[in-house]
């Protein structure tokens, strides 16, 4: 609280002028309102009717009791605040009664003696509204020495009248509105906390802002050998306060200046796996904070097609592509996981490519193929196929054929992310069997996510006595997610079976979500009388989707493309700026190569 606030009220009522009301407040808590003049005052008392206000008039103390004086007392303790509601609460009511009347008024507030803020000769007239000085004094502290307070400035934003920056111990924003006004407080530049405060009318807020900040010091070993891991990054971010350090030779690493509230801490090392789960809180004045080994997972190098053909038999581990592959000496490639034992690992392409991917499957079961069969809570990412994939059964008992550029079916949560697949996926059942086809993978159930994929590619698929479904990224979206992900070259099939199911992204599925994706199909073919998937058989969610207006084919199935979806232009479909509205990041993720679509980066 401030040391003094003086507020001279000068009045006028019935000719009579009363030349100085005084009320004096100190940070003591004492508080007198000394009034200079006659006894006529009295009757400006007894006209408020003001009860219980203790007061000095010429000297004297008296109290004022239902409008009248009831002898010398001693002053009255009240709150420097309480004291400057009183005033204004008196004015109000004596603007009411007097409509018309000018009411002038000069406010200081003042600190160690010297004047810090003046609002003098306010003209008020009748019932007009009015506020005595209002603001914030903020005190800045550090509990534990660690803060070099000459680093820190505070700005006033959000509503404030005015906005300064200032760095030192205090700062005072005065001349403000009532209402919530948040202070940010910067170090270093950087914003390293926000805080609220409710201010009032006539009455300056205190605010203490601890500054101490903290020192998050650990280990990092790698967790199956134990071994320190230096040059980790250790990046550790309280709201949008980043505070980063590395890892020395022996796995240590101590990251300074961080601030309190909640913490979160990412690890990555070259070849581990990133950890980002790790959260702490952070209590104002902490001074230490000492984290347990943290443990990365270590990826399993892959530099041959040797080495990725055994992924097969250690289908939980973490993998990293170290070069490109080219699978053309394998005559049938035989997709990494099953349906008895997926693939549950990561396995990061590091932006590498599988060259001469060749999968020709001929059976009577079920099978699901690409370069991995099934994935069950696994991630394939960073990851570019070319290729072949065909799957044909013949059978007399209903069996599916699924076939993807990437995967045959993504179950329990699996990513895929940041992959590409460009060549052909065909699916063909002669018998009572269901064919599925897609540029990535086949079918995506509960939980899946595709997203920031593209496939290039000719997908074929036919059943001859049941349900047949065709789709440039997914066959089966069931409860999956696809998003930021594009397709183009052709779609097509002959409806020999019970029901055609076509999509542009996704063929069929129940609620699933597909989000900012773009069609950008050459062709689009097959039999007439089918339930085409953005009309009828898919049950989820389409936002912000477009396709391109030149899609050749079959014209029917084009207009239900095309009547659904916003379209573009082939020049559109080569200019960044048609994504970017769509979230698709331009500096991490994707590029724009010249007269083409998007590529990965």
């Amino acid at each position: 609280m401030f040391d003094q606030a003086l507020v001279y009220l000068d009045t006028c009522k019935s000719g009579y002028t009363d030349d100085l009301a005084k009320a004096f407040c100190t940070s003591g808590a004492q508080t007198v309102f000394y009034h200079r003049g006659t006894d006529e005052i009295y009757t400006w008392y007894s006209d408020l009717m003001m009860n219980n206000i203790l007061c000095y008039m010429n000297g004297n103390g008296f109290e004022i009791k239902d409008g009248q004086s009831t002898g010398k007392i001693d002053p009255v303790f009240h709150t420097a605040g309480e004291a400057l509601e009183l005033a204004e609460e008196w004015m109000a009511i004596y603007l009411k009664r007097t409509t018309g009347k000018t009411y002038e008024r000069s406010t200081y507030i003042v600190e160690n003696g010297k004047v810090i803020y003046q609002n003098s000769s306010v003209g008020l007239y009748g019932e007009s509204d009015y506020t005595l000085c209002s603001g914030i004094k903020a005190r800045l502290t550090s509990s534990n020495g660690t803060v070099d307070l000459s680093k820190v400035a505070l700005k006033l934003v959000g509503g404030a009248l005015v906005e300064r920056v200032e760095p030192g111990e205090t700062i005072y924003f005065d001349k403000l509105q009532p209402g919530v006004h948040d202070i940010d407080v910067y170090y270093n530049g950087e914003v390293i906390k926000t805080v609220s405060k409710d201010v009032f009318s006539h009455r300056y807020v205190a605010t203490d802002i601890d500054l101490t900040l903290s020192t998050v010091s650990g280990r990092v070993l790698d967790s199956e050998t134990g071994a320190a891991i230096s040059g980790a990054e250790i990046t550790c971010r309280v709201a949008d306060c980043d505070r980063t350090g590395t890892t020395d030779g022996n796995g240590y690493f101590s990251v300074k200046d961080v601030p309190s509230g909640l913490c979160g801490i990412t690890v990555s090392a070259k070849d581990y796996t990133p950890r980002e789960d790790i959260t702490i809180s952070i209590a104002p004045g902490e001074e230490n904070v000492s984290l347990d080994d943290i443990l990365l997972e270590p990826y399993i190098p892959i530099y041959s097609v040797e080495e990725l053909d055994a992924v097969r038999d250690a289908p939980s581990g973490r993998y990293k592509l170290m070069q490109d592959l080219d699978l053309s000496e394998c005559e049938n490639w035989v997709p990494i996981g099953t349906e008895g034992a997926p693939f549950t690992g990561v396995f990061d392409g590091n932006g590498h490519t599988i060259t001469g991917l060749e999968i020709n499957y001929s059976g009577t079961t079920t099978f699901e193929m690409g370069l991995f069969g099934v994935i069950s809570q696994g991630t394939i990412c960073h990851l570019n196929v070319v290729g072949t994939v065909r799957a044909n059964l013949t059978t007399s008992e209903t069996a599916f054929a699924q076939a993807g550029g990437i995967a045959g079916w993504m179950k329990e949560d699996s990513v895929i992310e940041r992959c590409s697949f460009i060549g052909s996926v065909e699916a063909s059942v002669q018998g009572t069997g269901f064919a599925r086809a897609a540029g990535i993978c086949a079918i995506v159930d509960s939980g899946c996510q595709i997203r920031d994929c593209y496939a290039d590619v000719q997908i074929s698929a036919c059943a001859e006595d049941s349900n047949t479904m065709v789709g440039g990224i997914a066959a089966w979206l069931n409860r999956g997610t696809i998003q930021r992900c594009w397709v183009s070259g052709s779609l097509s099939s002959e409806k020999t079976g019970n029901v055609l199911y076509m999509g542009g992204i996704a063929a069929s599925g129940e609620e699933g979500f597909i989000k900012d994706c773009a069609v950008l199909l050459d062709q689009l073919n097959g039999t007439p009388l089918l339930s085409f998937s953005d009309a009828v058989s898919f049950t989820g969610k389409r936002e912000d989707c477009f396709v391109i207006d030149d899609i050749g084919g079959d014209r029917s199935l084009i207009f239900q493309l095309i009547h659904r979806y916003p379209t573009i232009s082939e020049a559109q479909a080569c200019e960044a700026a048609t994504y970017t509205v769509h979230g698709w990041d331009f500096e991490a993720v994707w590029y724009m190569p010249e007269n083409g679509y998007p590529s990965l980066r």
